[in-house]
């Protein structure tokens, strides 16, 4: 019962009474253990995973220039969001498999399409027909899904094999590289059609176009190339090293750990807590995955789960200070980021008072979670609060931040007093009236 917890919550805090100065009240560091949107590793390993990752095969929805059929792209989302899960999607137009990936009238059009040197469809990215096709898919996807809640970020995908920007030549000479003039036109597609949904490009990138991009990392941890993502961050623009302050980056888990063979090569080093651990706060990651599962062995999931838990923002309120005014009560929330990396999107702060029946009242702030940032040190957060019109014994003030997601479990702080009165609540301390 509510009223119980709130009997509780009094002992350890400071009684905001009607004539007191301004105090100061310390809030416990506890880490937290619940399940935290965008973070961690994805659904498919982790039955507390808040994310699914998946593809977007290009073929299957464009049916013509200006044709488009979202039906399976809908029903996917759907039936992840109903787990209260992101997606994050990936399109792709080069999949190197008899299930093919084109969309059917580019191989009416001569020249946009080739076949691989295995014998498969595939395009051929210097020719117009398919920069263009690449170009309209992505306006006609930003314009449906920019902002979408169910989203949780967009792999841009599109270019190369499985989308990763690297392609063979194909038989007969003809190149499938992706050329400048392609890649350019699409990445300025990107930039042009998304707004809000955060964007993840392959590798990093000198094109003014990607300048707000994230990455997303397809080689964490693969010990046959190893640092080969921080190579590619020195390599390209000076400021790619502290892209993560801005733009997310994500890790993918790489197929060679699926297959036993190859894991057999593997120095117990090359995997070990302290490496994947260090990996994680170099780099930033905000989430790791997994390209499949089928053949992982028990023990290296295990070690990927653990490391992805450290991933990701965490965010802890050290301490809150009460001064009554005229106006009502102000409040100074002091706040830090915990974790490795930031929170990229500014999902809502909110205030409310609990009582015994709930959540008596409760209104946004205009704190964005964005400004913190590993590293920086503490923020302060401000508000003035009006006082509870008629306030029971003892009246709670809390904090929180909701998932846009209907289903989507809230931002959770790692402090011991959340969801100790209202589930996805912080209590911050308690308004008493006097007798």
């Amino acid at each position: 019962m509510l009223g119980v917890r709130l009997f509780v919550v009094a002992i350890g805090f400071f009684l905001v009474v009607a004539h007191a100065e301004a105090e100061v009240v310390r809030l416990e560091y506890s880490p937290q253990e619940n399940p935290q949107p965008l973070r961690g590793i994805d659904a498919g390993r982790d039955r507390d995973g808040t994310f699914a990752w998946s593809w977007i095969w290009v073929g299957h929805v464009m049916t013509a220039p200006d044709g488009f059929d979202w039906t399976n792209v809908e029903e996917r989302l759907k039936r992840v969001a109903r787990r209260g899960h992101h997606s994050i999607l990936r399109p792709f137009l080069d999949g190197w498999s008899r299930d093919n990936p084109v969309p059917g009238y580019l191989t009416n059009i001569v020249g946009a399409t080739a076949r691989s040197a295995d014998g498969f469809l595939v395009p051929v990215y210097s020719h117009p027909a398919t920069r263009d096709a690449l170009v309209r898919f992505v306006r006609e996807f930003g314009a449906r899904y920019d902002g979408d809640p169910r989203i949780g970020f967009v792999e841009t995908g599109l270019l190369g094999q499985w989308g990763e920007g690297w392609a063979y030549k194909g038989r007969s000479g003809v190149s499938l590289e992706v050329t400048p003039e392609t890649r350019d036109a699409v990445f300025e597609a990107y930039r042009q059609a998304f707004h809000a949904t955060r964007l993840l490009i392959p590798a990093p990138s000198t094109n003014a176009a990607t300048a707000d991009f994230g990455y997303h990392d397809e080689n964490f941890a693969f010990w046959k190339a190893p640092d080969f993502f921080r190579k590619r961050l020195v390599g390209a623009a000076p400021e790619a090293l502290d892209r993560w302050r801005r733009a997310p980056v994500i890790g993918r888990i790489h197929p060679e750990f699926l297959r036993s063979e190859t894991v057999r090569e593997l120095d117990p080093r090359d995997i070990s807590d302290d490496r994947l651990a260090g990996l994680i706060r170099r780099e930033h990651y905000s989430c790791l995955r997994y390209p499949d599962q089928r053949d992982l062995t028990r023990a290296l999931g295990d070690r990927f789960l653990k490391a992805a838990k450290g991933a990701g923002y965490e965010f802890h309120v050290r301490q809150v200070e009460f001064e009554r005014m005229a106006a009502g009560l102000r409040i100074r929330v002091t706040a830090t980021n915990t974790g490795v990396a930031p929170f990229y999107y500014e999902w809502p702060v909110e205030l409310g008072w609990l009582d015994a029946n709930g959540v008596a009242k409760s209104w946004r702030t205009d704190w964005d979670i964005r400004r913190l940032i590993p590293g920086d040190g503490e923020i302060i957060h401000e508000a003035i609060v009006e006082l509870p019109e008629k306030p029971a014994a003892t009246t709670v003030l809390a904090m929180r931040i909701p998932n846009p997601l209907p289903k989507g479990p809230p931002i959770r702080f790692a402090n011991r007093e959340q969801d100790r009165d209202v589930d996805g609540w912080l209590s911050l301390g308690v308004h008493a009236t006097e007798k």
